[in-house]
């Protein structure tokens, strides 16, 4: 949910607040009733699409994270190894592969970061015989090789999530555009309770803008007159 729909939301509660206190008001004027139950059944809705929208993302971008964090881990170690293979062998492929950070890996693009992975799995599989003097064996280059493959599965997810996150987003904005129309048939039956329920239209009218809460704005400098005009 972004700022603005977060002020939207914001106001909503602030009307149903209202809406709340003068029950006695509402209840006066029947035309409220259907009115204010659709406005509550789309709110619930809204709600809810909302918590399923950030529940959703949240775990997908919790998967990510941990593959890339397993990933890395291992890339530096077996990164390291083949430098200095390559310094022994002669190797400057070896040691441009190894040359390299924890940092280095972390600031890379998700494509970027499999692609090297799949570079330094080629060469400690060309390379293994000499690992094995480093503690790497057979079984740590394939450990290395699956968590390439579950970094790439969660790019996909990620690509996946970030689909499911637009649909949930657009569900969201959809679900408050109909709470925005409740709300505009709100505003013209309050209207009519006006001259009736004065306190109620007052405490409406001043919930009902959507408000930009948090933002502190400076005041305006004030302005000096040009040379030789005054007040």
């Amino acid at each position: 949910m972004n700022k603005r729909t977060e002020n939207k939301a914001t106001m909503i509660e602030g009307v149903r607040s209202v809406l709340a206190e003068h029950t006695d008001e509402v209840k006066s004027i029947p035309a409220f009733d259907p009115t204010i139950t659709k406005f509550n059944d789309d709110v619930i809705e809204f709600k809810g699409l909302s918590i399923i929208s950030k529940d959703s993302n949240a775990g997908k971008t919790d998967a990510k994270s941990i593959a890339e964090d397993d990933l890395i881990e291992d890339l530096v170690v077996v990164s390291s190894a083949l430098y200095i293979i390559g310094i022994r062998l002669d190797r400057p492929d070896l040691r441009s592969l190894g040359d390299t950070t924890e940092s280095k890996f972390t600031y890379m693009r998700d494509t970027e970061l499999v692609t090297t992975g799949k570079v330094v799995l080629k060469a400690a599989q060309d390379v293994s015989a000499e690992l094995v003097s480093f503690g790497i064996s057979d079984k740590e280059i394939t450990e290395l090789k699956n968590k390439i493959d579950a970094f790439e599965a969660s790019i996909g997810g990620s690509e996946g999530g970030q689909a499911a996150k637009k649909s949930a987003n657009k569900s969201v904005q959809l679900s408050m555009k109909k709470i925005l129309l409740d709300l505009d048939e709100l505003d013209k039956l309050v209207l009519v309770a006006k001259k009736k329920c004065p306190e109620f239209y007052d405490e409406y009218v001043a919930v009902r803008p959507v408000k930009a809460t948090g933002l502190r704005h400076k005041p305006p400098k004030a302005q000096n007159p040009p040379a030789g005009k005054s007040n």
